[in-house]
């Protein structure tokens, strides 16, 4: 027996940083995708070959312990797989081959990607099902424990649920999604900065940890609940910037939605979406701080070509790529 699964990639519009915040998110399934084939086997070993690398990774599930070094590549895929065993969803093990054109470090939510296909590949393979949200939940927590990223749930709730041509409105604190369509004429593009998007080795799990200082000195549950810039005013200035960021990008994605809901069909509508994009970059770089120099100068590049409406970083930033949209 043998069964095929994938995931497509995922582009971050608007909503930087908000979704561990119980925020607001408009994403884009990329159409790139991550594929995974997977076969049984009866021996409790997982093998994982990975066709980007040329690489190939095994072990027992019932003992896995994280990957260092050149094998990392593989923590998401043992992570899935150990948890769901755990859980008492997983088989005695399996034969994968992660394949796929989508890049690896650029910030298109590969490693989510691979989790996410894997996740569906082991279950089809072994007979269990998820609902997404709790699949995306599964695959998170492998990142968490077996990758040492403490992301939110973006990235393997759209590499589930994306599908090209589609925008997707999430809401993190109501745990409901909403599908919108791409303006017609619409066309979002992604360009690599050629830095490294190491989520693992960055600020990531830093901000993560501001955000949730400044909701406790606030005394609400998280970020999603300051409704006016007043309330987070008299907070320390490094916590004051990163809420006006968190604070920011979820008023953005209301307009953005707006004008989505509205069909974007005029010039001003793409150009008043552009907007929304460079604003979202400009708070990155000096609320947020999750920008790099390469990534401004090629967002600053971007919005000077022909028909670019805006650009902005797109991800977690610290390396990775600049969206821009084309109209």
């Amino acid at each position: 027996m043998k069964v095929l699964a994938e995931a497509c990639g995922r582009v971050e519009l608007l909503g930087n940083h908000t979704d561990y915040n119980s925020g607001l998110v408009l994403a884009l399934g990329w159409p790139e995708r991550i594929t995974v084939s997977a076969t049984p086997r009866p021996d409790g070993i997982l093998r994982v070959f990975s066709e980007r690398f040329a690489a190939e990774a095994s072990g027992p599930l019932a003992k896995f312990r994280p990957f260092d070094g050149e094998l990392a590549w593989a923590n998401a895929a043992f992570g899935v797989a150990a948890l769901a065993r755990r859980r008492g969803l997983g088989g005695p093990g399996a034969d994968l081959v992660i394949g796929g054109d989508l890049p690896a470090g650029a910030g298109l939510a590969s490693s989510a990607a691979v989790a996410v296909a894997v996740a569906q590949a082991l279950g089809e393979l072994d007979g269990w099902t998820l609902p997404v949200r709790e699949l995306a939940e599964l695959c998170r927590e492998a990142e968490t424990d077996f990758s040492g990223v403490p992301c939110g749930l973006l990235d393997p709730l759209c590499c589930g649920l994306g599908r090209p041509g589609e925008i997707l409105l999430l809401d993190f604190r109501t745990a409901t999604h909403e599908r919108l369509p791409l303006p017609a004429g619409w066309t979002f593009t992604v360009h690599s900065s050629a830095g490294a998007h190491e989520l693992a080795c960055s600020a990531y799990a830093t901000r993560r940890q501001e955000c949730e200082e400044a909701a406790r000195r606030l005394g609400v549950a998280t970020l999603r609940a300051v409704s006016a810039e007043a309330e987070f005013a008299t907070l320390p200035e490094l916590l004051r910037r990163r809420v006006q960021h968190i604070y920011g990008e979820n008023a953005r994605v209301l307009e953005g939605v707006s004008i989505l809901r509205a069909g974007g069909r005029s010039a001003a509508d793409a150009a008043q979406f552009g907007a929304l994009l460079n604003a979202s970059h400009e708070s990155s770089r000096s609320n947020f701080e999750n920008s790099t120099p390469a990534l401004d100068v090629l967002a600053r590049r971007l919005r000077a070509e022909p028909g670019v409406q805006g650009a902005r970083l797109t991800g977690g930033g610290f390396g990775g790529s600049v969206l821009a949209l084309r109209a």
